[in-house]
């Protein structure tokens, strides 16, 4: 289980990559217009180095085979072990996931939605497909069935493909979640670094520093 920060932003990540849980930074176009960034080369090699050895998931721009496939092999060559190509889940797009996987590139199939999908990554030996959790949640479908199933199935045949559970905006909505073995997530930024917090426990340890601050005045 990884847990990774979503954002296109240099000081986020600064800040993300401090925490022991950060296993890497996750993009996608728009979080990359959002932030600005006209050159995504340079952007790249900058967060691959302020990350050290963690990984970095970049999405293809290109929306036909032969140019998405060139363009994860470019993409991929900055850091070939480090890097994962996003390629969004489209059949003239799913043919560049399969020639790029079959050259050894990391590859995500990316925008999935539901089991047949996430089956057929797994067939093709995908190493991850990303799952849009909280926008299946907002058009009511039980996205949470179909991703433990995906669990299911992937353990009952044996494959090694990961689901990567994205677009989360609280840290809440993973937890049902959380006892499945095939499963990384990606949080933006406040919902990262929150990960490892909650209310209760921050006013039981505000109790416990209560006590001790008043027995230290006392010595």
């Amino acid at each position: 289980m990884k847990f990774f920060l979503d954002s296109a932003k240099i000081e986020e990540i600064r800040q993300a990559k401090e925490l022991p849980f950060f296993a890497g930074v996750t993009t996608n176009p728009i979080l990359l217009e959002k932030a600005k960034i006209t050159n995504r080369e340079r952007f790249y090699e900058s967060v691959l180095s302020l990350i050290q050895k963690k990984e970095l998931f970049v999405q293809v721009f290109s929306d036909d085979e032969d140019n998405a496939y060139k363009e994860g092999i470019s993409l991929s060559g900055m850091a070939r072990d480090r890097i994962v190509v996003k390629i969004p889940a489209t059949n003239a797009l799913l043919k560049a996931a399969v020639r790029l996987t079959e050259k050894g590139v990391r590859v995500c199939l990316t925008a999935i939605s539901n089991i047949r999908q996430i089956a057929i990554s797994c067939t093709l030996g995908i190493e991850y497909c990303a799952v849009y959790l909280n926008r299946m949640i907002e058009q009511k479908k039980d996205i949470y069935h179909h991703i433990m199933q995906s669990d299911k199935m992937i353990e009952n045949n044996g494959f090694r493909t990961r689901i990567l559970v994205a677009s989360l905006p609280k840290p809440s909505l993973i937890e049902p979640l959380l006892s499945l073995k095939n499963l990384d997530y990606t949080l933006p930024f406040l919902p990262f670094v929150n990960l490892s917090l909650t209310e209760e426990s921050a006013k039981w340890i505000r109790g416990f520093y209560e006590v001790t601050n008043k027995n230290s005045r006392k010595r």
